[in-house]
């Protein structure tokens, strides 16, 4: 077919199917970018960038058509083709974002102009890289990856670990596997990243419940070993993903609590010191939320941690709503982590074009401005590789691993407001502006002016002498003659004078509170205990949701409640274990204490018979709760299910 219309175009016009032609002979010609990090270059300083022709032929000359974050074209440059077959270009370019298009080859590359992070690191810019999933076969590419982070003054990656990959049998390890986790992680280590390790799944040995695995002794078995084989590559470890929604089972927090006591007490034991992030919430559920809470998430954990795939205006209620619970069970400065937090673009090509980018990198910086302003500790922009999900892609980065201009903006973010922390609001009467958030300190001040959407042309007066403005890439822009600022990707950076701001800058504003009790400090964890209590719920008599447990009898009656309690601990232990109900409908008919004799390293399951029929004369749940108790009357063990017909 590709032939016949060859010959058509050039009986009818020879000149126009030359030029097809040789486009096409080039168009076979793929390039593959030699160290991904070179992609980042410093302002005003020539740098060579380089590829390697993946495949097909490369033919004729390769220019190089260099477009701002306008898509504008601001040069053409010619590259050459060296001695080995590299592709070579040098440039020189000004602060801020570029795409390099190579029309030879039909490809677009990332590169931002940006000067190397120096200085004091800010944990709060930290990512969700996945690279142990997203990047595979390529060593090379992932160090290279990695050493962006670090030039950005990225301080943390939020990796993923299967565990059945390193962990097959019991007692049996493969530490870097097919995924070449344990090459990774040392990379990391090596150029100073942080790793915040995270895993959903079991292996087979351990076996499963729904989704978690069902022999927790051998679950902390496994995770001493490997909390004393990785712990000098973590910066925190974070059990579990989501384990509110279907990587839960869609099952109640009184399921998702049992591990977190396990690992909090695996690393107790191993005396592994990294800092434990529990919770990873999908959603802002209360039911969930409670009953994690009620389960003791906030004594086990150091950090809770939440997603949002939400937009930018919407962060400061659902942070607020999040301390609210906090402070609810006593907890209101326990440091939050949003360890994941995205705007995808639409899946199909290497690169985004440039209006899906540009709205993509507003929302993930601006959510990261609102995530500061309202105290967040710890930032994660999700996700770092090229990823594609259902019709989706959330990749910070092209297919072929250079920046997109939401990753380019991130970069920029954290060298601006490393370390500034929030004075308030820029009171402003342009109702363009949606936002403005000023950081500082006593002497200068950042203003982030937010008005939601790019626009070419747009502009905003703010009222107040600019010092300084830089676009979301950190491109210099001039104010216009009538000194309004202009906000042409509907996010502006604009430097202030601190002492002139008066009362302009509002210092009350609401997210201040939120601000203010993430600077508090933080509770301590309670040391937790080797005795774990888990309900075994049965599918006949119970449906398990995510709110918690419905009878499926319609008129609730007598029925067991099992209930199984482990030791991880390597001495046996004598309990005494105890039921009650919160509403005295509820009762158990035989004896609601029980003994327990549990093996080291063991379990032992215990059933009471209990009866509902008066329970439920209030529409709110029954809450069942066990408590276990030591041979000094001490409870070293509790676990509470709620129950509704």
């Amino acid at each position: 077919m590709r032939k016949k219309i060859l010959e058509l175009v050039r009986f009818t016009h020879p000149t126009i199917a030359f030029v097809i032609a040789c486009a096409h002979v080039a168009a076979a010609a793929t390039l593959k970018p030699v160290d991904v990090e070179r992609f980042f270059v410093t302002p005003d300083q020539p740098a060579v960038l380089r590829w390697q022709v993946e495949s097909g032929p490369l033919a004729g000359p390769v220019e190089a058509i260099v477009r701002d974050y306008g898509d504008r074209t601001v040069a053409t440059i010619p590259a050459k083709v060296t001695a080995d077959g590299l592709v070579e270009l040098t440039v020189k370019l000004p602060a801020g974002f570029y795409e390099i298009e190579l029309p030879a080859v039909g490809q677009r590359f990332g590169l931002m102009s940006i000067a190397a992070f120096d200085g004091a690191r800010d944990p709060f810019f930290s990512i969700d890289a996945a690279m142990s999933w997203l990047v595979r076969g390529d060593d090379e590419a992932r160090e290279g990856l990695v050493k962006v982070l670090q030039r950005s003054g990225v301080v943390m990656s939020r990796e993923r670990l299967n565990w059945a990959e390193i962990n097959p049998a019991e007692g049996k390890w493969d530490w870097d596997s097919p995924s070449r986790y344990e090459t990774l992680r040392k990379a990391y280590a090596a150029h100073g990243v942080e790793v915040l390790e995270m895993f959903h799944g079991t292996t087979r040995w351990a076996g499963v419940i729904e989704r978690y695995p069902d022999d927790l002794a051998g679950t902390a078995r496994a995770w001493r070993e490997i909390g004393r084989r990785w712990r000098p590559t973590w910066g925190a470890m974070e059990v579990w993903n989501e384990p509110d929604i279907s990587f839960g089972g869609n099952l109640p927090a009184d399921q998702y609590l049992p591990l977190v006591r396990t690992i909090a007490c695996a690393f107790d034991q191993a005396e592994v010191d990294v800092p434990l992030v529990g919770g990873v919430f999908a959603h802002h559920l209360p039911p969930y939320l409670d009953n994690a809470a009620r389960n003791g998430l906030l004594d086990l954990v150091d950090v809770v941690s939440f997603h949002t795939y939400g937009r930018a205006p919407g962060m400061e209620d659902l942070i607020g709503k999040y301390r609210a619970w906090l402070a609810a069970h006593d907890r209101p400065a326990m440091p939050l982590w949003l360890t994941e937090c995205g705007r995808p673009w639409k899946r199909g090509p290497d690169r985004p074009p440039a209006d899906q980018d540009a709205a993509s990198a507003l929302d993930v910086t601006m959510k990261a401005v609102e995530s500061r302003a309202c105290g967040v500790a710890r930032y994660f922009a999700f996700v770092y590789p090229f990823y594609e999900e259902r019709d989706n892609n959330f990749g910070l980065m092209g297919r072929r691993a250079t920046p997109l201009r939401s990753m380019a903006a991130y970069a920029r973010l954290a060298s601006l407001l490393a370390n500034q922390r929030y004075l308030g609001d820029l009171q402003c009467d342009d109702p363009a502006v949606q936002r403005a958030r000023v950081f500082g300190d006593d002497r200068q001040a950042i203003a982030v002016v937010y008005t939601g959407a790019p626009g070419a042309e747009a502009k905003v007066r703010l009222g107040v002498p600019a010092l300084g403005v830089e676009g979301i890439d950190g491109r210099p822009l001039q104010p216009a003659a009538d000194d309004a600022v202009p906000v042409p990707d509907g996010l502006v950076y604009v430097r202030l004078d601190r002492a002139r701001l008066g009362d302009r800058l509002r210092a009350d504003a609401p997210a201040m509170r939120l601000w203010s009790m993430g600077q508090q400090e933080p509770p301590q964890p309670t040391r937790p205990s080797p005795i774990v209590l888990r309900y075994q719920f049965d599918r006949d008599l119970v449906e398990a949701k995510s709110a918690g447990y419905r009878l499926e009898q319609e008129t609730p009656g007598p029925m067991p409640l099992v209930f199984r309690v482990f030791n991880l601990s390597q001495e046996p232990r004598e309990l005494r274990v105890e039921l009650s109900f919160s509403r005295p409908g509820a009762r158990v008919t035989g004896p609601a204490t029980q003994s327990a004799s549990v093996p080291a390293e063991g379990s032992v399951d215990l059933a009471w018979q209990v009866d509902l029929a008066g329970a439920f004369a209030a529409s709110e749940p029954v809450t069942a709760k066990v408590r276990a108790l030591d041979d000094a009357s001490q409870v070293v063990g509790v676990l509470e299910i709620d129950l509704a017909r």
